[in-house]
């Protein structure tokens, strides 16, 4: 587990860094088109739509960052009052939720890709490299949402733990 784990991290570290880069693309591609404008009347006609595949991969390549750190969308103030046995259904089958709109997006990805051929116009970029983050991040969540289930499974990881409760696992030599 521990091998599958880092490799996990490893591509989400990497996956952080290329959404952060496709930021900062952003925020200077479009700072500069802005001031190019206003002060000297002309923009850079390539901004914006390239603008739109930065924006996309953006958020593709955030979406696996995101699950891994589990900052995806929970209620936790409840989840965190219920006992440990009922967290942990509540966290596996929201594990079990997220695997199944992932392997949709998986099973209809041969024919996402048959249907966006072609190139953009404006990039000259084939329409499908806009997706590929999309199967990467979804690849990887899969192999998250299997460990984590087997971690909480095993109780190798406690569901929705709090400060408190990394703390004290922290001391003891758990995880969580």
């Amino acid at each position: 587990m521990l091998r599958i784990d880092r490799v996990l991290e490893a591509a989400a570290t990497l996956f952080r860094a290329l959404a952060n880069a496709c930021l900062v693309f952003l925020l200077a591609a479009n700072t500069a088109n802005i001031v190019l404008r206003g002060f000297f009347g002309f923009s850079l006609g390539w901004v914006f739509p390239w603008s739109m595949v930065f924006m996309v991969w953006m958020v593709f390549f955030g979406f696996f960052g995101y699950v891994r750190a589990g900052r995806d969308i929970g209620v936790l103030f409840l989840v965190r009052r219920l006992p440990m046995g009922l967290r942990r259904i509540v966290a596996v089958v929201a594990d079990l939720v997220t695997l199944g709109v992932t392997m949709i997006v998986l099973l209809t990805f041969p024919s996402l890709m048959e249907v966006q051929a072609g190139l953009m116009e404006m990039v000259d970029l084939d329409r499908r490299a806009l997706s590929l983050p999309l199967f990467a991040s979804c690849v990887l969540i899969v192999a998250q949402i299997l460990l984590n289930i087997w971690a909480i499974a095993s109780g190798a990881r406690q569901p929705f733990a709090t400060d408190h409760d990394k703390e004290a696992a922290a001391t003891t030599g758990a995880t969580t």
